[in-house]
C-alpha cells in the first residue's frame, strides 16, 4: 500500500426512474498500491470491511499506483436541459508505468468502475490533490501533481478530456503537496452592497488570540453570568 483516500458516498435518486431505488449509501476507501493497482473497498463499518473491485483490472494487474484521490465532481447540464447535470464520484490516481500519467475512474458505482480519461504529466509524481476553482461563471475541477520538478495544474472538469493547464517549477524539490479549501465569496446585494463578512475590503479571519478570547466567552445561563435583566445566575 502507497495511498489511501476516502470518500462518503450519498445516497442518490435511481439515475432513469423517479420512484427507482436509491444507491447505497458507503464510506469508499480507494488503496493504491505499489505493484497490483487500485483496490476500492467498502469501509462503512470498519469491523466488516469489503472488497468491491480493482482498477483498473486483472489486464493491468502489476501496474504502480503512487498516490491517488476521490472526489465529487459536479457536471452541469445544458440551459435547455437536454443534456441534465449530474454529479459524479471520480477516482485519479498517478501511476508511472508504461508513462507517468493521471488515471480517471468513475467509481460512482465502484462495483463496477468506468474509465474516463487519462493525460500523460511529468515523470516522478509522488503526490496528487483535488482543487475546485470558480472561475465565474464556471466551477472547474483540478488535479495538483507533485513531481521532481515542481506542481503541474490538470484541468479534469471534463473527466473524458484532462489537459495540463499550467506548469510550475520549485525549488528545492517537493515531494509532496496539500491543499487548503475555503470560501471567499463577494457576495453583493441588487445595489451592490456586501452582505457577507468577508465580501468587503478590510475583513479578514479572527487570529488566534481573537479565537481564544471568543471560545473562552462565558454563556448565557451559566453560573455567575449576567441576564438581559441585569440579575445574577
Amino acid at each position: 500500500c502507497r495511498s489511501v483516500a476516502t470518500l462518503f458516498q450519498s445516497s442518490r435518486p435511481h439515475a432513469d426512474l423517479p420512484e427507482g431505488p436509491r444507491s447505497k449509501a458507503r464510506n469508499l476507501a480507494a488503496v493504491g498500491t505499489a505493484a497490483h493497482g487500485v483496490f476500492l473497498c467498502d469501509v462503512t463499518e470498519p469491523s466488516q470491511q469489503r472488497l468491491l473491485s480493482r482498477v483498473p483490472g486483472e489486464a493491468m494487474a502489476n501496474l504502480a499506483v503512487s498516490d491517488v484521490a476521490l472526489a465529487t465532481v459536479y457536471e452541469l447540464g445544458s440551459e435547455g436541459g437536454a443534456i441534465p447535470s449530474r454529479e459524479r464520484d471520480l477516482l485519479f490516481f498517478a501511476h508511472p508505468q508504461p508513462f507517468q500519467a493521471l488515471g480517471i475512474f468513475d467509481v460512482t458505482e465502484p462495483v463496477a468502475p468506468q474509465f474516463q480519461g487519462m493525460v500523460e504529466v511529468r515523470p516522478g509524481v509522488r503526490s496528487i490533490r483535488l482543487a475546485r476553482v470558480y472561475n465565474a461563471p464556471f466551477l472547474q475541477t483540478y488535479v495538483v501533481t507533485a513531481d521532481p520538478q515542481g506542481l503541474q495544474l490538470v484541468d479534469v472538469s471534463r473527466p473524458s478530456n484532462p489537459v495540463v493547464t499550467a506548469s510550475v517549477a520549485l525549488v528545492p524539490q517537493g515531494r509532496d503537496i496539500d491543499l487548503e479549501e475555503f470560501p471567499l465569496d463577494q457576495a453583493v446585494d441588487l445595489d451592490g452592497r456586501p452582505i457577507l463578512d468577508v465580501s468587503h475590503e478590510g475583513a479578514r479571519w479572527l487570529d488566534q488570540g481573537e479565537y481564544l478570547r471568543v471560545l473562552r466567552a462565558p454563556l448565557l445561563g451559566e453560573p455567575g453570568t449576567t441576564t438581559p435583566s441585569g440579575g445574577q445566575r
